[in-house]
């Protein structure tokens, strides 16, 4: 260790060991250079030059006088409850704590924990948002549950007092969109307001939230449950700063509203592109695995000194716990770190009652075992700089209160055994661990998850936690009571079969199936279920898992890969979550990257399971011819499944997690869960329809016109030079997937043989191919596919002119856009055919993304040089390049485009040109 280092250990240490009594009254405090010369036996002036270089560092606060003495500021801090301290040198302690709570302006934003660290992008984001004239600019803020969405919207608004932007006098308001989900009208009403009679029971007029916020701020939380119709009902007022009241359309109103939106959706999922193009702000928000560890470590003393207030009593918190919280990734963030700590401290109060301690001591064991585990998971380097930054002290978390503001009884958990073990009767653990079960029991009961939990399911699930506890003292977590929904939904919703499926050589203990026993007795008695002996062997797999708790390597992992920037990513999270494991590894395919890419990424993520049969579930077909590759190279048994479903991944996680199934075992199960699924189905559509229905297809776009009708007319003329004559070609339009749906789900007596276009209705019986999977992967193949045998057989090669067709289509109508002189159809044919030139004179045929990067370039290109002959030039000039063949003939492929249009182009563009072709 250096010396500076062992001088600032050393002020430390004896800052730590003041109280905040001592540190407010005590007026020789203080550690002097002749002191630590003394005690570490070093040179004094050694001593005093450490010290003031501390001090410049902002590590040391120096108290003036003779001698000068040095405190450590963090552990003040600590100490006096002080967020920062931004002075080098004072008087006296008395001083600071005057400095602290003066009239002096205090940056609303200061109080965030890592404003100055992962908060200050942020921060500087939202600054320059509420600064902007005349009232700022709209936001949007995006982060996970528990991140602080709302706490940073209040800032903005105390920041925006403060610059003056808004009065004193300034309201903020606050409506969670997901109170209204599902009542547009009743949203509106609530947003802008009503006049009396507008409907039944408006006996008055109402005042809207925007008009009662007007001059401040509305926060709009939880802004991706707006159905559309909500999303829609602001543009104007966006737009405009204008809206009506409900029941009157002809007295316009106006309000200077700023309206600050927050998500726990990623940017691109539940919110029109109509509407987010209205918020310019676009503020992320950090989770807490993405803090800094220091960060970390400041959030934790932040929560335990709001305990310390809470309870008036000092907290001790052993090292390995402040070790195990820092490690901790909790999936509600701060908000269920604040929870683990609330119930660490009513657990130590009530060891502190048992033992009749004089401190309220937590160790490791106070927290649940997600929050022990996670110092397993960490890396080595992680792992070395929490220690490094804990140490082996305990933390001490203060704070002198009036006794009347103790509060110890406000603890749910001390009402609790104050109510039930009065009596003393039962140990204090099983009293917490009672307290536990009502909590865990609570969590479930509101649960929403409903796909999975539906009311019955709930009842039958705290049937079997009741049941687990009571025998065994087991409480129920939330991966557990997902397992027993899963297995209960397989038993609803499958026959025998599935179970049968379930082979294993186990022993199972005599308290397993004694519990077993209990649920399948206690189900046929109280909810008439009637069990398969292969059912009841599933079930006591699954409480047998639990009550060993398995920490066997796994057999089998489960790779999902989609196409997208974080669609398997949001999947494997959404497995995850609900499992409230770490099973489903998700791989994300950007449409970009290559298929070697793509290839690599897999590969890798393989190789570091240690399980040697994996299952991947991929949403194309691209990555099937990647499956006999990835076996040799591996040397593992892979087996890809081209389909991405939620329900059967979460069945395949279970399967592999509690019922430790191997590759083949959980293939067949998915195996008979999709055929049960498809014969339901076909049985429906069979019982429901008795006619031959006429076959469609159907090309969607939000407008029914643009890409719909060119889509439309493409593949009508496809199908016409294919002889096949009883499929038709309808485009249709609407806002959103949902209202395509209905449209379409009107129509009767017809099969839909595909979807195509720009907006995915998500229909489960109809494929949808992407306007991209037909640029860049012959989408038009697949459509065809999902007609007779003969038809694809006759089809083979023939899609290909018309999918270039489509992308010219696509190219001239996103061109026309920015085109102010000239129209994107009429100069389609100049630009195709100086194209086709371009590909007979370098015998290739271009790319589809080539095509379209011609085609915009070259159409933008005419416009620029017929507006003010503005030319591209090359950044670093080099005359050689110009006498290229290749340029030339370029230049010569331009000759019929400068006639046409009375313009020269240069040999620079044309450079351009010949750089766009040979692009990789």
């Amino acid at each position: 260790m250096k010396r500076i280092d062992k001088v600032h250990h050393y002020c430390t240490a004896y800052t730590e060991s003041l109280s905040k009594k001592i540190l407010l009254n005590d007026t020789d405090i203080g550690i002097t250079a002749k002191e630590v010369s003394l005690e570490l036996d070093i040179l004094r002036n050694n001593a005093s030059s450490d010290l003031n270089k501390l001090m410049k560092q902002d590590k040391l606060l120096k108290l003036s006088g003779k001698p000068t003495r040095f405190l450590c500021k963090k552990i003040l801090c600590q100490r006096l409850n002080l967020r920062y301290i931004g002075e080098t040198e004072i008087n006296s302690i008395q001083e600071l704590m005057k400095d602290n709570y003066s009239s002096k302006k205090i940056h609303p934003f200061d109080s965030l924990i890592g404003a100055n660290k992962s908060l200050q992008p942020v921060i500087q984001l939202a600054e320059a948002a509420i600064n902007y004239p005349p009232r700022g600019l709209h936001m949007m803020i995006f982060g996970e549950s528990g991140t602080g969405k709302s706490l940073l919207a209040e800032k903005i608004f105390d920041y925006g007092k403060q610059e003056n932007i808004f009065n004193e006098k300034a309201n903020f308001s606050v409506l969670n969109c997901a109170d209204y989900a599902s009542n547009p009208q009743l949203l509106l009403s609530h947003l802008f307001g009503n006049v009396k009679g507008a409907y039944t029971g408006a006996d008055a007029d109402r005042v809207g939230l925007i008009e009662a916020a007007n001059g401040g701020i509305l926060f709009l939380d939880e802004v991706h449950r707006l159905p559309p119709e909500g999303q829609e009902m602001l543009f104007q007022f966006i737009d405009k700063n204008q809206f009506y009241k409900l029941g009157d359309s002809v007295n316009k109103r106006y309000a200077s509203t700023l309206l600050i939106t927050a998500t726990t959706e990623p940017p691109n999922s539940a919110l029109l592109e109509t509407f987010k193009r209205r918020i310019p702000v676009m503020i992320q928000l950090p989770n807490f695995q993405e803090r800094s560890i220091s960060e970390r470590l400041d959030l934790i003393s932040f929560l335990y000194n709001k305990e310390t207030e809470q309870i008036g009593s000092q907290i001790t918190v052993q090292p390995d716990a402040i070790q195990a919280l820092l490690a901790y990734t909790p999936l509600g963030n701060i908000g269920q770190l604040k929870s683990d700590i609330q119930l660490s401290v009513a657990r130590a109060l009530l060891e502190k009652k048992k033992n009749n301690s004089k401190e309220v001591l937590i160790t490791q064991d106070f927290f649940p075992p997600t929050v022990l585990s996670s110092l397993i998971k960490i890396n080595l380097a992680d792992k070395k700089e929490i220690e490094t930054i804990v140490g082996v002290k305990p933390f001490v978390f203060d704070t002198t209160l009036d006794e009347d503001r103790k509060t110890i009884a406000n603890y749910d958990f001390v009402n609790f055994f104050t109510k039930n073990y009065s009596n003393n009767t039962r140990s204090i653990t099983q009293a917490f661990n009672d307290y536990s079960q009502e909590i865990a029991k609570e969590r479930l009961r509101n649960d929403h998850f409903t796909f999975l939990l539906n009311d019955d399911i709930k009842s039958i699930v705290l049937l079997i936690s009741d049941i687990l506890y009571n025998t065994l003292g087991i409480i129920l977590d939330k991966n557990v009571s997902t397992a027993f929904a899963l297995y209960i939904h397989s038993h609803t919703q499958q026959n025998d079969i599935f179970f049968s499926q379930i082979k294993t050589t186990e022993k199972l203990s005599a308290n397993v199936m004694l519990v077993t026993r209990k649920i399948v007795k206690q189900l046929e008695q109280k909810k008439k279920i009637i069990f398969s002996q292969n059912e009841i062997h599933s079930l006591s797999l699954i409480v047998s898992s639990i009550v060993e708790n398995k920490t066997n390597s796994k057999n089998v992992s489960i790779l999902v890969c989609a196409h997208g920037e974080r669609v398997a990513s949001e999947i494997a999270h959404t497995v995850n979550s609900l499992l409230s494991k770490e099973i489903i590894v998700p791989v994300d395919m950007p449409l970009h990257s290559t298929p070697k890419q793509t290839y690599d990424a897999i590969k890798k993520t393989i190789a570091d399971f240690e399980s040697t049969e994996i299952i991947i579930f991929a949403d194309m077909g691209s990555l099937v011819n990647f499956e006999s590759n990835l076996r040799k190279e591996t040397q593992k048994s892979i087996f890809i499944i081209e389909r991405i479903d939620t329900l059967i991944i979460l069945e395949a996680a279970k399967n592999t997690e509690f019922l430790s199934m191997g590759l083949q075992s959980t293939i067949n199960n998915i195996l008979d869960i999709d055929n049960r699924r498809n014969t339901l189905l076909n049985n429906k559509i069979v019982s429901k329809f008795n006619k031959r229905k006429s076959k469609i297809i159907y090309t969607v776009c939000q407008t029914g016109e643009g890409t719909a009708r060119f889509l439309e007319e493409n593949i009508k003329s496809l199908l016409k030079e294919l002889k096949i004559f009883d499929v038709d070609v309808q485009s249709i339009s609407g806002h959103n997937g949902t209202s395509i749906r209905e449209t379409m789900l009107r129509s009767k007596d017809i099969e839909i043989i595909a979807i195509v276009g720009t907006v995915n209705p998500k229909i489960s019986y109809a494929p949808f191919v992407s306007l991209e999977e037909i640029v860049l992967h012959d989408g038009l193949d697949k459509v065809l596919c999902h007609l007779t045998t003969e038809e694809q057989q006759s089809k083979k090669g023939s899609s290909h002119s018309f999918t270039r067709n489509i992308v010219f289509d696509m190219g001239i109508e996103a061109v026309d856009k920015y085109l102010y002189l000239l129209a994107g159809n009429k100069i389609q044919k100049s630009l195709m055919d100086f194209i086709q030139e371009l590909e007979c004179t370098f015998h290739k045929k271009f790319t589809h993304s080539i095509l379209l990067k011609l085609l915009i370039h070259t159409a933008c290109l005419i416009e620029r040089t017929l507006i003010n002959g503005h030319e591209l030039k090359i950044i670093s000039e080099d005359d050689t390049r110009h006498s290229h063949e290749p340029i030339f003939h370029v230049k010569k492929a331009f000759k019929n485009i400068e006639t046409e249009f009375g313009i020269t182009i240069s040999y620079d563009e044309c450079f351009f040109i010949y750089d766009i072709i040979t692009s990789k």
